[in-house]
């Protein structure tokens, strides 16, 4: 319906009242236009060039006050002097105030790692790494499995004699699925309440990225800003350094061992350690602030805990990281190498033999030993597996006839 229609019941001077209030409005929101903008007009015509003026000067203030101040200029010597003395929590390997990943395939000792340091540090004990420490709390933050860290914290902790009222004020736990803001400020009070930290262990960066909803893990930028979220870590009390454990991109091989987001996220962080396992743990680097250092070596070993038990009562086995030498790893190696040589034979000699026939064979008592041997000369095509049957390949020939 139209307004005039809309006003047919209205009389005459009702309708003439009712136009004259609409002009009256009209006139004074003119009005109130034209006062506004009376000191940028010329007489009688439009806004003056100069209207937008006081605008442009605004605009210009604003500016100004966003503007940062000029780069601080000093000399080289101010410069060379204003130099402070590396500190390392792991002496030679992890500086302090850092943020460092430690980047490794699953399964290759990552958490064992972490723990091991953690005990070091925080109970200033050197044998646990063969590597000196600087003694502080450390601060752990487990999100990707809690239940297996607490599993395994407790049988190292029994490994290397340390009480659960030892450690108790010396180690702090996060196992919370938490941002990286309130990471640091929970920690931030427990310092406060407690004293500083020297190491802050992450574990893991995928599954924290998880927990924060920090985006899709395929978005490059996505990892990159959760990465420089997790750089304030490093300002808490103590400068701790901060160790994040990454995993590597698929396939990855020991040259390869980059963290799993790009390189926008290796060039962010300050060093990149790495794990490689075979026989032995090989701890090494392919990235670092200061000093490179010489690879390091470590057997993994399995032992139990009283404490940590299944429904049964039965004690169960978790990997404890212990210190080697580079010879006592080589000597491994060439151990090593001598079973899977015997092996070949064994099968040749025997080729339609079971695997617990070739453990014997070879001095050997558990069948495990055994097929984690075949995996090894798969890997190197010694061997192959065709329907659950493992065959000596050509070259596993040769290399058994060579060395013979």
């Amino acid at each position: 319906m139209s307004d005039d229609e809309d006003q047919d019941w209205l009389s005459d001077e009702e309708r003439g009242d009712l136009e004259w209030s609409r002009r009256a409005i009209e006139n004074a929101e003119r009005k109130r236009f034209d006062d506004e903008m009376l000191p940028w007009r010329r007489p009688n015509g439009p806004l003056r060039p100069d209207a937008r003026e006081p605008f442009v000067k605004k605009q210009a203030k604003d500016e100004a006050k966003s503007q940062k101040p000029p780069s601080v200029v000093i000399g080289a010597g101010t410069f060379m002097r204003s130099y402070e003395p590396i500190s390392y929590t792991i002496d030679g390997i992890l500086p302090s105030g850092y943020l460092y990943g430690l980047t490794a395939k699953q399964g290759s000792g990552k958490t064992a790692l972490k723990i091991a340091a953690t005990l070091a540090v925080a109970m200033n004990r050197r044998d646990i790494l063969g590597l000196d420490v600087e003694s502080g709390r450390v601060a752990y933050v487990t999100i990707e499995n809690p239940i297996d860290f607490k599993m395994k914290l407790a049988a190292n902790c029994y490994a290397n004699n340390i009480t659960y009222q030892e450690i108790e004020p010396r180690v702090a736990i996060i196992d919370g699925r938490d941002t990286p803001e309130q990471i640091y400020d929970g920690l931030n009070l427990d310092a406060e309440a407690n004293g500083g930290f020297q190491l802050v262990c992450f574990d893991t960066f995928a599954a924290g990225f998880a927990a924060a909803g920090a985006g899709a893990f395929n978005d490059n930028e996505a990892v990159l800003n959760y990465v420089i979220r997790l750089r304030p870590l490093t300002t808490l009390s103590g400068q701790p350094s901060v160790l994040v454990a990454f995993h590597p991109t698929k396939n990855a091989g020991e040259s390869e061992l980059i963290p799993y987001g790009g390189g926008s996220t290796y060039n962010e962080i300050d060093g990149n350690l790495t794990l490689w396992k075979e026989d032995h743990v090989k701890l090494y680097h392919n990235r670092l602030r200061g000093p490179e250092f010489e690879p390091m070596f470590f057997r993994i070993e399995k032992l139990s805990c009283p404490d940590i038990v299944d429904k049964q009562g039965r004690q169960i086995l978790l990997p404890i990281m212990r210190p080697c030498t580079e010879m006592d790893a080589e000597e491994r190696q060439t151990q090593d190498d001598n079973l899977q040589l015997a092996l070949l034979r064994a099968m040749i000699e025997n080729p339609n033999g079971s695997q617990r026939e070739w453990t014997i064979k070879i001095g050997k008592s558990n069948v495990s030993a055994v097929t984690r041997l075949l995996q090894k000369l798969n890997k190197g095509k010694y061997v192959s597996e065709s329907f659950g049957k493992w065959r000596v390949t050509r070259k596993g020939h040769d290399e058994a006839s060579e060395i013979s």
